[in-house]
């Protein structure tokens, strides 16, 4: 009987995994350091690779070494993270790609607050609330039942904020993954396939 596969409601797979180091053609990427903090205060880190950088907008590489289930999304062991960061607005996003195709598994976003980008690190706070859509259905708010009953001051109102920024840009914001994830996607898929 084969494992179960794990299944992560709180940070996506590709968070928990990174990229595979060893042969792997993205392991030439630079690297760089995730830093996401709390509203609690905690901290986790992420080793990860630099895969575009744009003035405020930052993308990141991920795979995930194992099959993982997230909120209900499989996502087969290899996915590939797109995972878009930006200095000026209120969220993060983890774009799946199909190892095989690079088609659009779904997108994973954190609302997030004080994301800071240097060369080999960036750092962003965890707004707690999550929005999560999959080809073919309207995006899914998640986790607001885990906003504390006595918020920091504030933290409401950037949640708020931050969600609507979301739904109100979402027809553009996918278009801007799939742009994107247009222009990455082959030059990825060139480095495996010259990889020895």
């Amino acid at each position: 009987m084969a494992p179960p596969v794990p299944s992560f409601e709180e940070d996506p797979p590709q968070a928990r995994t990174g990229p595979d180091g060893g042969g792997a053609p993205w392991a030439g990427l630079p690297p760089i350091l995730e830093i996401k903090r709390t509203v609690a205060g905690a901290e986790k880190r992420f080793e990860c690779r630099r895969l575009h950088r744009d003035g405020p907008h930052l993308v990141v590489l991920f795979v995930a070494s194992a099959p993982m289930l997230v909120h209900g999304v499989a996502l087969p062991a290899g996915t590939v993270t797109f995972g878009h960061f930006w200095r000026d607005r209120p969220y993060n996003v983890y774009h799946w790609l199909d190892p095989m195709t690079g088609h659009g598994l779904g997108a994973y976003v954190n609302l997030a607050a004080d994301t800071r980008i240097q060369d080999d690190r960036l750092e962003w706070l965890d707004l707690i609330v999550d929005v999560l859509a999959v080809p073919g259905q309207p995006p899914r708010v998640l986790d607001e039942d885990e906003i504390p009953a006595s918020p920091p001051p504030g933290l409401l109102a950037r949640i708020a904020a931050a969600r609507a920024a979301v739904l109100d840009e979402w027809p553009r914001l996918l278009e801007e993954l799939e742009r994107f994830r247009a222009r990455l996607w082959p030059a990825l898929r060139q480095q495996a396939v010259a990889a020895p």
